[in-house]
């Protein structure tokens, strides 16, 4: 989920640069993760995204593709990495998702400029090929969509509150 769809390609590349251990991909699916990036969050201005290593790190700069890192992971080793899954799933929200927008959750770049970054790592990655799973998570009136769709349960509150991504998260399995 989230950040960790970027962790889960990192690590499909240093298990690719050592054969994966003899072990076989299947599936690799991602849920809410920002692929693109979320340079295009509305509600953070541009100087507060220009800000975000101080409060946010490294992540920050790599999120808001202030660092060289997400377009690194566009590069060939990375893309022959995903290729080795049969299975590649993508699971995006369309609405009240305000940490991972729909675009770059479904690598969807045709939503970027051409020649915007995002419009041509979206490029890249999309000629790998990927399931797309959309979702529309509107059963809160908040804007809580980003952990119900991997129905976050930590605990009874939020297992009470993300309740509604246990059908995405049931749909996940089943195409896996």
């Amino acid at each position: 989920n989230s950040l960790g769809g970027l962790y889960a390609r990192e690590c499909a590349y240093n298990l690719h640069c050592d054969d994966f251990l003899g072990l076989v991909p299947r599936t690799f699916a991602t849920i809410a993760a920002p692929h693109l990036g979320v340079r295009d969050l509305a509600w953070v201005p541009g100087p507060f995204q220009r800000a975000s290593p101080a409060v946010l790190g490294a992540t920050g700069r790599d999120l808001f593709l202030l660092s060289d890192t997400l377009h690194a992971m566009t590069q060939q080793g990375y893309i022959d990495a995903l290729c080795r899954f049969p299975k590649r799933i993508l699971v995006a929200n369309t609405c009240k998702d305000i940490v991972v927008p729909f675009s770059t959750a479904a690598i969807d770049h045709s939503c970027y400029p051409a020649g915007s970054l995002e419009h041509d790592m979206g490029m890249v990655l999309r000629k790998v090929g990927w399931d797309t799973m959309t979702v529309t998570l509107q059963s809160s009136p908040l804007p809580l969509a980003h952990n119900m769709a991997c129905a976050l349960s930590r605990d009874p509150v939020s297992e009470r509150i993300y309740a509604g991504g246990l059908p995405v998260v049931r749909r996940l399995v089943e195409k896996v």
